[in-house]
């Protein structure tokens, strides 16, 4: 059974294993928590992929490619293969969350606004 593990391991590279990374930690000072709770209500969209963990090059990558976003965008990686998108731009959120739905490899996309609802 190693040798089968290893064999599937060397095919499928490091692009769809789960990843191994300690807890995120981000650091707010008191005095911008606020302002960051409502940037990031505004620009930010928290996603998942199901059964399927790509890097952070391959989802760089792949949004750059699919989303084709006017703005900047930053990513976030969280526990669970949970990633947090943060795009500059708001028309590219609104247009990215309304034209799903989107995969990567079979594995389809869950995305949510990062405000309560």
């Amino acid at each position: 059974m190693p040798v089968l593990g290893n064999r599937w391991k060397s095919r499928m590279g490091n692009r769809c294993l789960p990843r191994v990374q300690k807890k995120p930690r981000y650091v707010i000072p008191s005095n911008k928590l606020e302002e960051y709770c409502f940037y990031m209500r505004d620009h930010a969209l928290i996603c998942k992929f199901i059964v399927f963990f790509p890097s952070e090059k391959d989802l760089t990558k792949w949004i750059q490619q699919r989303w084709k976003p006017k703005g900047h965008i930053d990513l976030k990686l969280g526990e669970k293969g949970f990633f947090t998108v943060i795009l500059a731009n708001l028309e590219d959120k609104e247009r990215t969350f309304e034209e799903g739905p989107y995969f990567m490899n079979n594995a389809g996309l869950f995305m949510r606004h990062s405000e309560d609802r």
